[in-house]
């Protein structure tokens, strides 16, 4: 079964490439944002051996994150087998990770989190949660918590744009839900455990580009960093491994 669900997985990565792609763009095949030539599923990974990640056309480095998701959606679909074997919650917990991949990836690409997505997943999550027999109480106030924690940084956000007079920052309402979508995953206090860490995880994250970007002379402190990523890393951290 787990190689099953890998070779699914393999399958899958480039569809859900397409459905971000989609969801943002309303075309279902990608473009390299600098010469507009065509993604074709399932050649991203060949393209990370090969050419380092390049566009074959211009050499610009914008397939990694589509070889992320070739690779990772059947590493993430066999640890959800591992993790939850054979029963209806791991149908609902593949369709989780299927979710959480298109949200990496449109906010990676776009620094966009579709509501749609994290709406869905949403009610997905209500209804999986019951069916595993989970305390649906604490799903629910780690979901809460959650919320009202990342709602209070994104207003802190939103004062700072005003004072400092900037268009964005890195945390928006999509990042707030987010955190409500993971917290009612994992429920409390892990869901507030795994959201602190992917805080610090981009935290680590934005000092490593602080400090390359001093190094090459090209630092710009408000430039927009997308937030989801280190969040969603960290869900699958707690959710597969510290759960």
């Amino acid at each position: 079964m787990p190689l099953i669900l890998a070779v699914i997985g393999f399958l899958i990565g480039p569809v859900l490439v397409r459905v971000a792609n989609f969801l943002i763009n309303k075309k279902t095949t990608p473009l390299c944002p600098y010469c507009q030539t065509p993604y074709k599923p399932l050649l991203a990974l060949k393209g990370l051996i090969l050419q380092r990640g390049r566009c074959s056309s211009c050499r610009a480095p914008y397939l990694i994150t589509y070889a992320s998701a070739e690779i990772f959606t059947p590493a993430i679909f066999v640890l959800i087998w591992q993790k939850f074997g054979f029963s209806l919650y791991t149908f609902f917990a593949l369709l989780y990770g299927a979710s959480f991949i298109i949200l990496f990836l449109t906010d990676v690409n776009y620094k966009v989190i579709p509501s749609l997505i994290v709406h869905l997943t949403i009610a997905l999550a209500i209804i999986g949660e019951t069916v595993r027999g989970s305390h649906l109480s604490n799903h629910l106030l780690g979901g809460a918590i959650s919320f009202l924690l990342f709602l209070a940084f994104y207003a802190l956000g939103q004062v700072y744009t005003r004072w400092r007079a900037v268009e964005e920052v890195a945390f928006g309402m999509g990042d707030v839900k987010l955190a409500f979508l993971i917290g009612i995953i994992l429920g409390y206090p892990t869901g507030l455990r795994a959201l602190l860490t992917g805080v610090l995880i981009n935290g680590v994250i934005v000092l490593a580009l602080i400090i390359k970007g001093l190094f090459s002379k090209r630092f710009n402190p408000l430039a927009p960093f997308p937030y989801g990523p280190g969040l969603i890393l960290s869900f699958f951290i707690f959710w597969l491994f510290l759960s």
